[in-house]
C-alpha cells in the first residue's frame, strides 16, 4: 500500500525507455482512464444544479423520509462503508431482497438497480422510499413533509416552483401511494380515491424531489486512484511513475485484460460494459424471495410511469427514452444482473446482488472454478472456469485493489445541522 501511495501522487520522473506492457495492453490501459465528468442526464432538468445538489442532500440523510423516523437513503448508503452498508441482504423497516449496491460513481451508469429496473438516477431513488422492507413512505407522505418543512417548502419553490396547496386532506391524503400487491390496504385505497389531478400533483412532488436526489448523488464519487497514477505515467512515459505501481496489481492488470478475460465484461473507464449476464451464482440460504433478474428489470422500467419516457421525464424523446423503445424481456435474460463497476470495489463488500461472496478472494475464486448452480436461469455461455492459481488470484485482488480512489469530496459527508 506504501508503494500505492507513492504512486499515486507521484507527478513527475524520468521517461521511461523499455515498456512494461505490450501493445494490446496499453491500448486497453488507455480506454480504462479515468473520465472526468458523468454523461449529462437530460430527463433531470436540474442535475447539474448547485440548488437541487443541496435539497438532495439534506434529504439524503433525513430520516424523516421512512415510515417510523429511523431509515435514511443514507442508512443503506453509508459514507465509511464505501456508499453501502456493508450487509449481506440490507436492511429497513424489514429485509430487502438482495444486497445494496455501492452508489460510488452511479452517475455514470445507464442502467439502474441490479436488474435494471429504472433508467435514471432519479427514477431509482423512488423504489427504496416506499419498499415495504426499506423505508416504507409513501409519496403523499413525502409531499406533506416537504409543504410543511419551512426550510424544504422553500428550497422546493427556488428549484421548481411554489409548492402546492396540500392543506386539503381529504384531496390530499395524509399517507397515500399505489400498491397493487394489497390493494385493499388503507395507503393504495387512499391513493385511488384521489383524483388523477391530485395523483398527477402528488407524483410531480415525487419526481421532482428524487430529481434533486439524483443531482445530490451524481457527485458521490472517488476518482483518481493508484491505477490512474500508474496509467498516466505509461501514457507519458513517465518511468519512476511506472515502476512504483505495485507489481502484484501490475500482473494482475495484465491477467485481467489478457488470460482471464475479464475485460470482455468489465471494460473501459469504469470497468463495466453495462450490460447484464448470468454469472452463476448459487443460492443461499438468505435468499427467499424468487429474483429472476434483467427479465423482471425489462418489465418493471417499460411499466414505470417514472421512466426516461414518461410524463415526469424532462425529455421524454430523447435518447434514454429512446433505449426502451425496442427493449423486451427474453429468456436469456433469466437470473441475468448487470456488470457493477470495478472502480472502488474494495471498499463495499460483501459482493454479488445477494451478498453471495464475502471478499474479493471469493468473487476470483468463483469465476476461477464455476461450479456453483445459479438460482434461477443458466450461467452465461461466455463465462468459462478461468483455473487461476492462488498466486494469480492474488494478482488480480492486488490489480482490483488498486482501481480505489485516494480521496472523496468531503462536500457530500453528511449535513451539518445547519444545512436545513
Amino acid at each position: 500500500m506504501k508503494r500505492l501511495l507513492i504512486a499515486f501522487f507521484l507527478v513527475s520522473g524520468c521517461e521511461a525507455s523499455d515498456p512494461l506492457l505490450t501493445e494490446f495492453e496499453r491500448v486497453q490501459l488507455e480506454q480504462m482512464r479515468w473520465q472526468d465528468l458523468p454523461p449529462e442526464d437530460s430527463t433531470n432538468a436540474v442535475f447539474e444544479s448547485d440548488e437541487a445538489w443541496a435539497f438532495g442532500k439534506a434529504l439524503f440523510y433525513d430520516a424523516r423520509l421512512s415510515s417510523n423516523g429511523e431509515f435514511a437513503c443514507a442508512t443503506c448508503h453509508q459514507p465509511d462503508l464505501g456508499f453501502a452498508d456493508g450487509l449481506v441482504i440490507s436492511e429497513g423497516l424489514g429485509k430487502a431482497a438482495r444486497h445494496a449496491p455501492s452508489l460510488l460513481g452511479s452517475a455514470y451508469r445507464s442502467w439502474f438497480l441490479w436488474d435494471g429496473g429504472c433508467d435514471t438516477l432519479w427514477c431509482q431513488a423512488i423504489g427504496p422510499l416506499e419498499n415495504p422492507s426499506e423505508m416504507n413512505f409513501t409519496r403523499a407522505e413525502l409531499a406533506h413533509l416537504i409543504a410543511e418543512d419551512e426550510a424544504y417548502a422553500e428550497a422546493y419553490g427556488e428549484i421548481f416552483g411554489a409548492m402546492p396547496d396540500l392543506s386539503d386532506k381529504e384531496r390530499f391524503p395524509e399517507a397515500a401511494r399505489p400498491d397493487w400487491s394489497d390493494e385493499d390496504s388503507a395507503i393504495h385505497q387512499a391513493w385511488v380515491g384521489m383524483s388523477a389531478e391530485d395523483q398527477q400533483t402528488i407524483n410531480q412532488i415525487l419526481s421532482n424531489t428524487t430529481k434533486a436526489m439524483g443531482a445530490f448523488e451524481r457527485s458521490i464519487q472517488r476518482t483518481y486512484s493508484p491505477f490512474d497514477a500508474f496509467a498516466d505515467a505509461v501514457i507519458e512515459r513517465r518511468a519512476i511513475g511506472q515502476a512504483l505501481y505495485d507489481r502484484d496489481a501490475l500482473a494482475g492488470f495484465k491477467l485481467f485484460v489478457g488470460a482471464a478475460g475479464c475485460v470482455r465484461c468489465h471494460s473501459g473507464p469504469h470497468f463495466t460494459n453495462g450490460g447484464f449476464y448470468n454469472s452463476g451464482v448459487g443460492d443461499r440460504d438468505w435468499l427467499t424471495e424468487p429474483d429472476e433478474g434483467r427479465i423482471e428489470g425489462v418489465l418493471d422500467v417499460l411499466e414505470n410511469p417514472f421512466n426516461a419516457a414518461g410524463m415526469y421525464s424532462d425529455d421524454p424523446q430523447g435518447e434514454r427514452a429512446g433505449r426502451l423503445v425496442d427493449l423486451e424481456p427474453l429468456p436469456e435474460q433469466l437470473g441475468a444482473f448487470v456488470v457493477p463497476t470495478l472502480r472502488n470495489v474494495s471498499l463495499s463488500p460483501p459482493y454479488m446482488h445477494g451478498g453471495q461472496h464475502a471478499d474479493l478472494g471469493e468473487v476470483l475464486q468463483h469465476y476461477s472454478l464455476l461450479e456453483e448452480q445459479p438460482r434461477e436461469g443458466n450461467t452465461d455461455a461466455m463465462l468459462t472456469p478461468l483455473l487461476l492459481s492462488a498466486e494469480q488470484i492474488a494478482q488480480l485482488e492486488a490489480f482490483l485493489e488498486s482501481l480505489t480512489g485516494m480521496w472523496i469530496d468531503p462536500a457530500i459527508l453528511p449535513p451539518d445541522d445547519a444545512v436545513f
